[in-house]
C-alpha cells in the first residue's frame, strides 16, 4: 500500500526533475536571456550553474525548503 507521505515524496520529487529539466531546455532555446545570452548556452553556462543541477537542481531546493518548514 502507497502511503500518501510516499506519494508526496514521489510528486515532489517529480516537480523538481521537471522543473530542472524544464529551465534547461528553455536556457537551449534561449527562452531564457539571463541564463542564455545571445543562444550561447556553452558559453554561457556557468561552473555554479552545473554545480547546482549536478546537486539535484530544482529537487534539492525543494527539498531545503521542506526541511526548513519541518
Amino acid at each position: 500500500m502507497i502511503t500518501a507521505e510516499c506519494r508526496s515524496a514521489t510528486s515532489r520529487n517529480a516537480a523538481g526533475r521537471f522543473a530542472t529539466e524544464l529551465l534547461i531546455s528553455r536556457c537551449r532555446t534561449g527562452a531564457e536571456p539571463v541564463v542564455m545570452p545571445q543562444n550561447r548556452w556553452f558559453a554561457a553556462t556557468t561552473q555554479g550553474f552545473h554545480d547546482w543541477l549536478g546537486a539535484g537542481g530544482f529537487q534539492s531546493e525543494i527539498e531545503a525548503v521542506r526541511r526548513q518548514n519541518t
